[in-house]
């Protein structure tokens, strides 16, 4: 398991609890998935999104944090600048 695995993994097994796809991963499922942590922090969504985004392309598909709807969403949430801005 690759770095970037192993801090996707909750993400992972959230998604099958609620029998949702994490790869590739809906602008709906991450949105619902960070909106439905207890706490979070500024730094635990730059290595969620840093994990999303290496686990895709690891496996040849696109980075969801590409597409601009998902990244402006992300942003808003957490209120932060998104690495590559």
């Amino acid at each position: 398991m690759t770095a970037a695995e192993d801090r996707l993994a909750p993400f992972v097994r959230w998604c099958e609890e609620n029998d949702l796809t994490a790869t590739p991963a809906a602008d709906s499922t991450v949105v619902t998935y960070l909106m439905r942590q207890p706490s979070v922090t500024p730094q635990d969504i730059r290595e969620f999104a840093d994990a999303l985004t290496a686990v895709h392309l690891e496996i040849g598909l696109e980075d969801p944090l590409a597409r601009p709807e998902l990244r402006d969403i992300v942003r808003k949430l957490v209120h932060l600048t998104l690495p590559g801005e």
